[in-house]
């Protein structure tokens, strides 16, 4: 069965590849709305709102690290930690990117994230779905999203700029978790609130999209440090999650 899915997985992402045609990064990306200089800082509430990754990813492995029994299978334990973890690393690299941004300096940014995504798709799927293929699937799934990465700035270094891999590894994930909470039990109370996660990431990106109109709005804070802030909320939750829930008798 785990040999008929891979499979098909496999031929889903050579078909995804033939048919969407490749994506470069727009350069006007870099171009945002918050320039303020604070403290000699550059991109200064855009450099500085990352600190809510490291403080959400620094209280959830505290807590995994403490008392790892108390809120999750260990079957699933290394996906939660390194989701956490990248949640530091995401404040370290989106943190380097505002200082100066562009393609090389987004190269950070998007690791740290790849890593977060695919570690918390891991440990979502293993509660929701199989905890023994979950174990198996951690690494070759980070490994996935790195290479997305990563074969994105080669692409733009000495091609044609090919984001394919890197915006499916992001989005596929987002796309699935409201079907596997549909489609599945979990053994945990609090099932539907999962989609909190999804919700607050979906604002983020809303406000990123609406960068310079919110800080228009608001008279000095851009959409995009918002969107730091939410994304970490949604981080926060997962945290909440673990920490709040009980497993169903």
């Amino acid at each position: 069965m785990n040999k008929k899915y891979l499979i098909l997985s496999i031929f889903a992402l050579a078909i995804y590849l033939l048919v969407v045609p490749p994506l470069a990064q727009d350069l006007q990306y870099h171009q945002f709305a918050d320039q303020q200089t604070l403290l000699f800082i550059p991109n200064a509430l855009n450099v500085l709102s990352n600190a809510a990754f490291f403080i959400v990813g620094l209280i959830g492995i505290t807590a995994l690290l403490n008392q790892p029994d108390k809120y999750c299978d260990k079957k699933v334990l290394p996906s939660y930690q390194l989701f956490f973890v990248g949640l530091m690393l995401t404040s370290l690299g989106s943190g380097y990117y505002h200082l100066e941004p562009n393609n090389f300096t987004l190269v950070f940014d998007r690791l740290a994230i790849a890593i977060s995504f695919m570690a918390l798709f891991t440990a979502l799927f293993g509660e929701l779905i199989s905890l023994k293929l979950a174990n198996k699937m951690l690494m070759p799934l980070v490994a996935l999203g790195t290479l997305g990465v990563v074969y994105w700035a080669v692409s733009e270094q000495y091609m044609y700029g090919d984001m394919r891999l890197y915006l499916l590894t992001q989005y596929l994930p987002l796309a699935l978790l409201p079907f596997m909470l549909i489609k599945y039990k979990w053994r945990y109370s609090h099932q539907y609130s999962c989609i909190f996660i999804l919700l607050f990431y979906v604002l983020a990106k809303f406000t990123e999209v609406y960068d310079q109109p919110i800080m228009e709005l608001t008279g000095g804070i851009s959409g995009h440090t918002i969107k730091h802030l939410l994304a970490a909320l949604s981080g926060y939750w997962v945290y909440w999650l673990l920490k709040n829930r009980k497993v169903k008798n």
